[in-house]
C-alpha cells in the first residue's frame, strides 16, 4: 500500500504529517506546474523579463529587490488561488470525483477569504496588543485559514465559521504547522539568493544583459518556488483536516 494512504489508518503523529504532505506533493507537482504554467505562467514570467530588463536598462541603480518584491506579492494574489485549486483538483481526479471550474472556484472563494483574512487579522491584533504569546498563538491557529475557506465543506455552505474551522484544523499540530513554515521560510531566504550567486559568478555590475537574465532566472526560481510551497501546503492541509 502506497505510503500516501497509510496516515488514514494509522494514529496521526503531526511530525510523520509533515513529511506525509511532502510526499504527497511529489506525485502533484508536476501536474500543477504545468497548469500553472498554462494558465498564468506564460503570461506573468515573460512580462518579469521583460520588467527586469527595461529597470535595468531605463533606471539604472535602482533597487531591483525593490522589483523582485513587487513582482512576487502581485504574482502571490493569483497562485494562493491557483495553486491550491490544482492541487486539490488533482487529488480529487486521482479519486474519480468530479471538480467545479477554477472559474466557480474562485467566485465562491474570493469574497468569504477577504472577510475571513480582515477579521482573523483583527482577532490576531486583539490577542498581540493584549499578550504578545496569544497573538502569536492565534496566528498560528488561523494559519491554514484561506485553505479552509477553500476546501472545508462546512465553511462553503456557511454551516461553520472559517475562523472556527481553521482553530479545528490545527488544534494539537502548532509545532508541525511551526516547523512547516520555517522550512519554506529558509529555503526561500536563501536557495533564490544562493542561485544568484551562482549565476552571476564573474559578472559585472555594468553587464546590464547578463544581470537582468540573472534576476529573471531567479524570479522564475522563485516563481515555481512559491507554487511547491502552497502544493506543500495544500497536501498538509488535508492531512491535517482528515486525521479525525
Amino acid at each position: 500500500m502506497r505510503t500516501s494512504l497509510n496516515h488514514k489508518f494509522a494514529p496521526f503523529n503531526q511530525w510523520k504529517a509533515i513529511l506525509q504532505a511532502f510526499q504527497e506533493a511529489r506525485f502533484s507537482l508536476l501536474w500543477v506546474f504545468k497548469k500553472l504554467t498554462y494558465t498564468f505562467g506564460l503570461f506573468w514570467l515573460p512580462l518579469a523579463a521583460i520588467i527586469f530588463f527595461s529597470v535595468n536598462y531605463l533606471l539604472p541603480g535602482y533597487p531591483i529587490t525593490h522589483v523582485k518584491l513587487s513582482l512576487s506579492l502581485f504574482e502571490v494574489c493569483f497562485t494562493v488561488f491557483l495553486v491550491p485549486y490544482f492541487a486539490y483538483k488533482f487529488i480529487q481526479t486521482k479519486k474519480g470525483i468530479p471538480v467545479e471550474t477554477f472559474k466557480e472556484f474562485l467566485t465562491e472563494t474570493i469574497t468569504p477569504l477577504i472577510f475571513a483574512s480582515i477579521k482573523a487579522m483583527l482577532v490576531i491584533l486583539r490577542h498581540l496588543i493584549i499578550l504578545f504569546v496569544p497573538g502569536v498563538i492565534k496566528l498560528l491557529r488561523l494559519s491554514l485559514l484561506h485553505y479552509t475557506v477553500f476546501f472545508d465543506p462546512r465553511v462553503r455552505t456557511k454551516k461553520l465559521s472559517p475562523l472556527e474551522a481553521a482553530q479545528e484544523t490545527t488544534k494539537g499540530v502548532l509545532l508541525s504547522i511551526i516547523v512547516i513554515y520555517m522550512i519554506f521560510i529558509l529555503i526561500e531566504l536563501y536557495l533564490p539568493k544562493g542561485l544568484f550567486h551562482l549565476l552571476t559568478i564573474g559578472v559585472t555590475s555594468e553587464d546590464l544583459f547578463l544581470n537582468s537574465m540573472a534576476n529573471t532566472l531567479t524570479y522564475c526560481f522563485i516563481f515555481y518556488l512559491h507554487a511547491f510551497k502552497y502544493t506543500v501546503m495544500t497536501h498538509f492541509y488535508f492531512i491535517l483536516r482528515d486525521r479525525k
